[in-house]
């Protein structure tokens, strides 16, 4: 389901045409997001040090503190949003940083990574190609590592605003936790575990935890 109701003087873009376009002035909003995974990660996620790790639309390279925090030393972000990618590299947090689109195929070799990192990043892909990208997300791990899946369930895509005055959507859709869930196990995922960020009675964020078996 994809959100309506915007006037005429909005406009909506493709995640990759409203990121790119966003990206010198996303660090403006990046606390903001933080208060939906950051926690949920910290108490997820152990010592990284000596695995490979994917940040997967890795924007900004907002999540680098918690890979600082866990001693990660062999980090690569990707993101289909080339300017995501220039402001990502100023943060020094990845070894390596890639273009890829996970409604395509990833531009990763089978079983490359033990920890897959995918936070607020399925709002953008429609309903249809999830199954696809749970596939991509399970080719690339290897056995016995760990996928953290971070699903944003929100009610409305946020305004954003260009520095040009332009008002843009970028392209959402909503998720239910158990859709998500399913298309894991489907992919080959198991193991799953569940941890949720509420602010009083709101649900805003859930962390899918799942392992890809030996």
């Amino acid at each position: 389901m994809t959100y309506k109701g915007k006037s005429p003087e909005e406009h909506e873009m493709s995640a990759a045409e409203g990121y790119d376009a966003y990206a010198s002035a996303y660090v403006h909003d990046e606390k903001k997001l933080d208060r939906f995974d950051l926690k949920m990660l910290m108490r997820a996620l152990r010592l990284l040090t000596g695995l490979s790790v994917l940040d997967l639309g890795c924007g900004t390279g907002r999540l680098a503190p918690l890979f600082q925090k866990r001693l990660a030393d062999h980090v690569v972000g990707c993101d289909l949003a080339p300017g995501m990618l220039e402001v990502a590299a100023k943060t020094g947090a990845y070894r390596e940083l890639v273009q890829g689109d996970l409604l395509e195929e990833l531009p990763f070799d089978w079983e490359s990574f033990d920890v897959v990192i995918c936070s607020m990043v399925l709002v953008h892909i429609p309903q249809k190609m999830i199954p696809h990208a749970m596939q991509e997300m399970f080719r690339i791990t290897k056995p016995g590592g760990f996928v953290y899946v971070v699903n944003l369930p929100q009610r409305r895509a946020p305004k954003l605003y260009l520095p040009d005055g332009r008002t843009i959507f970028i392209e959402s859709y909503i998720h239910a936790d158990n859709k998500i869930i399913a298309a894991l196990e489907e992919a080959g995922f198991s193991d799953v575990m569940i941890d949720e960020h509420k602010e009083g009675a709101d649900h805003y964020a859930t962390l899918i935890r799942v392992q890809r078996p030996l």
